[in-house]
């Protein structure tokens, strides 16, 4: 079997998510070429969430996200309505005379035209 040497130059439309590959023969002893057209799918947001009593710090955020924002996801023993959180910053207010608890943050990046969606959930102890 012998082999063909081939070239081949790319072209992406950034747009659309469209690419398109041509094909043609390095040699003049072939004739022809091939076109073809797929689509890039969208690439999965990751990111890394760290805790503190006071603050919550998102690093590693994948290129292109969506700005992470933050939620209480679930507080226990009832002191839900103790804490609050700045859903931007990731800051943490708790109210005074907060019992023994375990709060449960959730930070979200939204889909966009290039990434999909991402969601953590940190824990936090207040003892």
């Amino acid at each position: 079997k012998s082999m063909v040497k081939w070239s081949s130059k790319t072209v992406i439309f950034v747009i659309s998510r469209l690419a398109s590959v041509l094909i043609t023969p390095a040699s003049a002893n072939y004739a022809g070429s091939k076109t073809a057209r797929f689509t890039i799918g969208k690439g999965k947001t990751t990111f890394k969430v760290k805790a503190s009593k006071k603050k919550i710090k998102v690093t590693s955020l994948s290129k292109g996200s969506s700005k992470v924002r933050f939620s209480v996801k679930k507080v226990t023993n009832g002191q839900k309505s103790k804490v609050k959180i700045n859903s931007r910053t990731g800051k943490i207010t708790l109210k005074k005379k907060i019992k023994k608890c375990t709060i449960y943050v959730k930070a979200t990046s939204k889909a966009n035209k290039n990434r999909k969606a991402g969601t953590k959930t940190v824990k936090i102890v207040v003892r």
